[in-house]
């Protein structure tokens, strides 16, 4: 599958939900976050953004954001990470 590029605006827009130290888009900084222990590369997929949330409130106004996004641009790869680590995808 082919993913669109998200757009500064979008990112931005994450950055002021959770905070700019929030936000990684460095790809060097990602690359932990772009597979999960499935081995097959086939499954591995630099996510655009990974988002740390601080609690439920953060999580919930990310995947609202994204899911309005993905109508705007589908299928748009996001990581959105609780602060304790644990994981899951919004995509």
């Amino acid at each position: 599958m082919e993913y669109n590029k998200l757009s500064n605006k979008i990112i931005t827009k994450l950055q002021a939900l959770v905070g700019v130290q929030n936000v990684v888009t460095d790809a060097g900084q990602m690359e932990i976050y772009a597979h999960d222990e499935v081995t097959d590369p086939a499954y591995h997929h630099m996510p655009e953004a990974v988002v740390f949330a601080k609690n439920a409130q953060q999580v919930a106004a990310v995947v609202k954001l994204m899911n309005i996004t993905s109508r705007l641009c589908p299928a748009a790869q996001v990581q959105v990470l609780p602060a304790v680590q644990c994981r899951f995808t919004a995509v």
